[in-house]
Parts: C-alpha cells; structure tokens; sequence
C-alpha cells in the first residue's frame, strides 16, 4: 500500500540458526505484552507490558508512546513492583484506567467435605494521570459498605458524552445483588444509580443510560432481558434466551444511534437466511425496525466508534472480516490485510475520536499476537509490539484450509496443521470443536501449536452443526449427534489418509466439550482407526444430559433447544442411547483417556465418571483426571498446562514422534 511500512512478520526476538518447535511452557506462558490502548485524541498509546523477575514473579509496567512520533523513545509509568496488572483504558485524553489483579489462597470448607484450597482472585481499577500522578482507586469511598467483594473493576459504559465518569458495577453482597455505580474518574467516588434484582448479572447502558437488565439462572444457561427506555422507570421483560457457547446470545444491544430512544442490535430476527444481522431496536416499542448491516456472512460482532456508534459489523470466514459503514474504509484495510500478507485476521481494538488513528490486533496460525498503530491519512503501518516475541513464525506450525466433499456431496471445510518437524507421513490428532454451534477458522490456537510441536499433524473439521456456513448448514446437524456430524469428521480423516500426509496407524481424536463427545462418538463409532481417545469436559450420556437440561423446565429455553437439536428424551429413546458412547462403552479398542473439571455446571463431571465406570466394566483402558476447582470453561494457564501435560503423556507413547 502506497506509503506504508509492510509489517509482515510481526513476532519479535532472535532469528533461530535450526527451527526448533517451542515448548508446552513457552506456548502457555502468559504473553510478555498485555494489552494496548489509543487515547481519544489518537496523540497517546499506553502499552501494558510484564518482564520476569527473580523467583518466578513478573513485574507489570505501562510505557507510554507518542503516536505522532513512535521513533521517541516511550516514557514508564511507575506504578510499583507489586502490581499485578490486566488491562488499561483511557478514561479521556488525561485519564488512563488500569486493571489490577490479586491473587490469594483460600481454605473452604462445608458439613462432610474435606478442607479445601481455592484461588481467590480480587479485581480493581486504578486511575491514573497519563503523567503518572493522581492515583485514585475507583470506587474506594464504597469499600465498607461493599466490603467482602470482590469484583470491583467491571465497566459497563464508559460515557463518551461524559469523559469524566463512567458506569461500573459492583456487588452488594449485605443484599445480594449487584448495583449499578456512577464514578468519577478523577476522584475515585461513586453514586449509586441503580440496584438489580436476584438474578441480574449484568446490563448495556448508553452514554450513561441502562437501557437493558439481563437475569441469569443459577445454572448459568438462560438469561432473561429486561428493557428500558430512556425517561421509563420499570424494567420491561422482553425475552428469554439461552445462554450458547462462549456466551453467547440470539439477541444483543450492540450501539447507540442519534435517537436515544433507538438502538442498535445483533438478531437473526426476520431474517430468511437465519444469519444475524446489524438491526435497528426501538426502546419505546420493543420492536425491531429495519436492517442496517447484513455481512457477507452471519455477523459475529460489531466494532463501535468513540461514540459508541456503529464502525463496522464483523463476520468469520476462513479469517476474520469488516462490512464497514464507511465504505471508504473497506481499501485501507484490504492494504492492511495484504500488508501481512493475506494470512492473519486483522482486528480493530481502538480509534480515536476521527475514527483516523487505528489500533489493531494483527493473529494468526503462525502469529500469536502483536499490537499495530495504523494511520489513514499518512496510511502508515508501525509495529507496536509482539504479544509472545518469544514465539518466532519459524518455530511455528503452519495451519491450511482443506476442502472436503463429504459422502452425499455435501462440501466441507477442514484445517490442517502441519508440524515443521519430521518426514514421511505423520501421526495425526483430530480436534473437533466444541458448541457444536462454534467454528473452527484459520488463526493462533495454543492447543494446536501444543500438538503440533511433538511432530503430530491436527485436524479441525467444521462439520454439520458447525455455525458461520447458513442456518440451513447447521440445522443440518440437528438430531445428528453420532450420525452425520460424526461421518463428516470421519470424512475429514478419510480425505486427509487418501492423501498420503498421515499415517493411519498413528491416529488419535480429541476434544472439549461437544468436542468431548464428538471423540467419544469417534471412538464408538471407528474403533480400529483410533489409537487413542480423549475427551475432555465430554458428554457421553445423551439421555442424562437432556434430564439435567430438563431439571430447569419443560418451557427453559435451554432445555427446548437441546431437545430440538439433539433430540426428544422420550420420543426419540432408542436412538438417543444407541449414540450415547458410556451405553456402547463394549465397542472400543482404544484407550481412553477422561479430563473434567468438578465445577463445570454445562457438562456435569458425572458424564466423565459413568463413562469412566462403563469402561472399566466392559474391561477397557480408560484413564481418569478429575480437577477440582476448574470449570467448563476460562481456565487458568495452570489449569490449562496440566490438562495439556496429561494429554501429550497420555498420546505420546501411542503416536510416537
């Protein structure tokens, strides 16, 4: 692009005299640089990094950058060596937010249960001159009366209309719920605006006005939205929805729009094709009145100016794409995108005010992470920092898009992860996702990276069910489980041994979550392709797993989804047994191995165990790894390192290198 630095590498550090693959540790350690943000004016860029120290601590420190002139070298922000930070954020052009991070051990202990150890953390949020002075923690005149909390650095609107205040919520645990605060960035204090019910767990407020209340089961598996316009005083139920993967939800308040009384949302509502588009949301009426962006897919999310205007609608391909409001936007960023060669997905993490100055977030198979500073009207690219400069591309497994035609035609999408280490045909991992209404897309996977440093290749099929290919594709996969979702997987393989790449008496199949259960299923199904099985945070048992989801009621929207994409408990027994691996637990010849964490409440660690139990019956080789404070999901690095230390233990010696 005409005037730019090209910027194609991006990872940092020595260049390696013989690629040698990183090390499980070096793929999991926790990046050495944090987070980036752009000052409103777009003039200042704080960059938060963290060095090790002496003792296996790290020190956190935040360098501040003159936009208009990166070649300076940047100033430090001393902020002490105890300070474990997360995040920042600028407030306004002088205030720049810091996201703390404590850590301490706990000892829980309840009638008939053994004393345990639990990671507690504690969050908070630090204001600070962009010159280092005037510290304030926010919402530090409410400590006593919210003493017990721990969670005191949630933002919910940072006010565009009012640089000096923003919206937090925090909890009132004297009355068990949570409260919405207004605080002044420069002093630190707060004033109450509003308490939530029982079940609030969150709200979107714009420019300072909650215009939506979102209620959560105990399970965590349905919200209930509440609307309020603004001038209204009652929260309005408006729908309940299911909470899917990753958090996600059929219906989201995503903008504001120069009428205070309309806002924009991402909803499937009216739409033929099933994909969610960028639609208009009256708050008085509670009705949906015309689309404003329809991507060249579903759109996934949207990218909002300083003003909490709609920038751009993003969507997922094989990378990650823009539909931009502005179409004069669309040729700089194909410029930026050629720039790093077409390979990574480039995302936009901050502008100023002109929407002129840009911070991206450049990733990608053979790219971690790195931070970019982009300026349209000098069209000038620079280099801000790697996020993990340890990881260098050469040492890094390249990842393809595979096209697959399944055995009824249908036409499918695969990647495939070659090591750089090895000749010949090499063993081979299969990973499908989790969801199942997830994809997989070209872009930096650790896991992957993990697998693929022992010499192993990893396939990840985005079989039928998958989401970002149309609703009539993942409906497709409705009623599926074990049946087509798992002959398009099998497909996958069948095409990947037809090539000539893999060994096919070298193959394993793994997964999380439905990707648990999709190994399993694998297992059942193929028994001798398979030489290993793992699944992790796996479901094995169908009918158990629609009478918990059946616990929250007949009409939960959770419960109503997974009869329909699964299959009704009652009319549909037979077939839901015969495509639950714990009940065909005599079919396999491969060992298994079951990870699950005992506070995962989305697969109850009870699938893992039965299924543990069956095997064992049916005199098969199963191993067990029970974890006791991890979840289904937002694992720790430490969590994360051991189930990734158990499952490369538990492959290698049937893989090989």
């Amino acid at each position: 692009m005409a005037g730019a630095v090209a910027v194609p590498l991006l990872a940092g550090g020595r260049a390696f005299a013989a690629a040698k693959p990183p090390s499980l540790y070096e793929i999991l350690r926790e990046p050495g640089l944090l987070d980036a943000a752009l000052s409103p004016s777009g003039k200042q860029i704080a960059i938060l990094g963290r060095t090790p120290t002496e003792g296996g601590w790290f020190k956190s420190s935040i360098v501040m950058l003159n936009a208009d002139d990166l070649a300076q070298p940047g100033r430090r922000l001393d902020l002490g060596d105890s300070m474990d930070i997360e995040a920042v954020a600028w407030a306004n052009e002088q205030r720049l937010l810091v996201w703390l991070k404590r850590e301490f051990k706990m000892s829980v202990s309840g009638p008939g249960t053994q004393t345990q150890n639990e990671t507690i953390v504690a969050r908070q949020i630090l204001a600070i001159g962009a010159d280092g002075t005037k510290a304030v923690v926010l919402l530090d005149n409410k400590r006593r009366q919210f003493r017990g909390g721990l969670d005191f650095a949630s933002v919910v609107d940072f006010m565009p209309n009012d640089p000096n205040h923003i919206v937090m919520q925090v909890g009132d645990y004297e009355r068990g719920v949570w409260t919405l605060q207004k605080v002044n960035v420069d002093t630190g204090a707060a004033t109450l605006l509003e308490r939530g019910e029982d079940s609030t767990r969150w709200w979107t407020s714009f420019n300072g006005v909650p215009v939506a209340r979102y209620g959560v089961n105990p399970r965590g598996t349905v919200v209930t939205l509440a609307i309020r316009a603004p001038g209204e005083t009652v929260w309005t139920p408006y729908r309940q929805m299911r909470i899917g993967d990753h958090g996600r939800l059929e219906f989201g308040l995503v903008a504001a729009t120069e009428d205070s009384n309309v806002v924009l949302v991402v909803a499937s509502d009216g739409q033929e094709d099933g994909a969610k588009a960028v639609q208009s949301f009256d708050l008085r009426t509670r009705q949906i009145t015309g689309v404003v962006r329809k991507a060249r897919h579903t759109v996934e999310t949207t990218v909002n100016d300083a003003s909490d205007r709609l920038f751009a609608a993003a969507y997922l391909d094989d990378r990650q794409g823009y539909d931009f409001v502005d179409p004069a936007m669309a040729a700089p960023y194909r410029a930026i995108d050629g720039a790093f060669g077409k390979a990574n997905n480039v995302a936009i993490v901050g502008m100023d005010k002109a929407a002129n100055r840009l911070l991206l977030f450049v990733s990608g198979p053979k790219e971690p992470g790195a931070y970019v500073f982009y300026d349209r009207t000098s069209k000038v690219l620079e280099n801000l920092g790697a996020s993990r400069d340890w990881l260098t591309p050469e040492r890094l497994a390249p990842m393809e898009a595979l096209s697959i035609t399944a055995r009824d035609g249908q036409a499918l999408r695969a990647y495939l992860t070659a090591p750089i280490v090895g000749t010949g045909p090499r063993p081979l991992v299969v990973l499908p996702h989790g969801g199942p209404e997830i994809r997989d897309r070209l872009g930096w996977d650790d896991w992957v990276q993990a697998l693929a440093a022992k010499g192993w290749m990893v396939l990840q099929p985005n079989f039928r069910g998958s989401a970002g290919y149309g609703r009539t594709f993942t409906e497709a996969g409705w009623r599926q489980w074990g049946g087509r979702m798992q002959e398009d997987v099998e497909d996958c393989v069948d095409h990947l041994v037809k090539s000539g790449r893999v060994d096919p008496g070298r193959i394993a199949i793994m997964g999380a979550s439905y990707g648990g259960y999709a190994a399993l299923a694998g297992g059942m199904r193929k028994p001798e392709q398979y030489k290993a099985v793992v699944s992790i945070a796996g479901v094995s048992d169908l009918p158990e797993l629609l009478a918990t989801e059946r616990e929250e009621g007949l009409q939960s929207p959770s419960y109503l989804y997974w009869k329909k994409s699964i299959g009704d408990p009652d009319a549909d027994r037979a077939m839901l047994e015969a495509a639950s691996p714990r009940r065909q637990a005599a079919a396999y010849a491969a060992p298994v191995l079951l990870v699950h964490g005992k506070k995962d409440t989305i697969v109850l660690y009870e699938q893992s165990k039965r299924m543990r139990d069956a095997l064992r019956k049916a005199g098969k080789t199963v191993e067990y790894l029970e974890i006791e404070d991890m979840g289904h999901r937002d694992w720790t690095p430490q969590q994360s390192m051991d189930v990734l230390t158990k499952v490369i233990g538990f492959l290698e010696p049937r893989l090989g290198a």
